[in-house]
């Protein structure tokens, strides 16, 4: 499925089908379906993991702004999944690096939004503390 989102010369409501796959495969409304898909994950070998992450970033570069949000949404599900656990801190400075460093537009927007989904995945776990 990764493959399919990264891939430039596939069509964009390939690329998108693919993205919604993947964000669906990690991410459910309901709680005890949602903890089943996260362990699921969690079960993964590291490299398909690795591998996953690094096509979804490499997608923010995408001149295809829907195709970019999709890769937004997988990566912030999958932070959903790992950061709680100590996993994948390395995402935020990533992303922070492409929206200082000298990359391109795209994957400046694409870090930003990603950036966005993230703090949208993980205010609920927060909301109490704050008063």
């Amino acid at each position: 499925m990764v493959s399919e989102l990264a891939n430039e010369g596939k069509p964009t409501q390939a690329r998108m089908l693919a993205g919604l796959l993947m964000k669906n495969s990690l991410y459910a409304k309901n709680d005890s379906k949602r903890l089943e898909l996260q362990q699921k994950w969690a079960t993964l070998d590291e490299a398909t993991r690795g591998q996953v992450k690094a096509g979804c970033l490499q997608t923010l570069r995408s001149p295809t702004m829907e195709v970019r949000n999709q890769a937004c949404q997988v990566i912030a599900k999958i932070g959903g999944c790992e950061l709680p656990n100590g996993q994948w801190l390395e995402v935020i400075q990533q992303l922070k690096d492409m929206v200082v460093g000298g990359a391109d537009m795209n994957a400046k927007h694409g870090a930003l939004v990603a950036l966005g989904y993230l703090c949208q995945v993980s205010r609920p776990r927060y909301s109490n503390k704050c008063a």
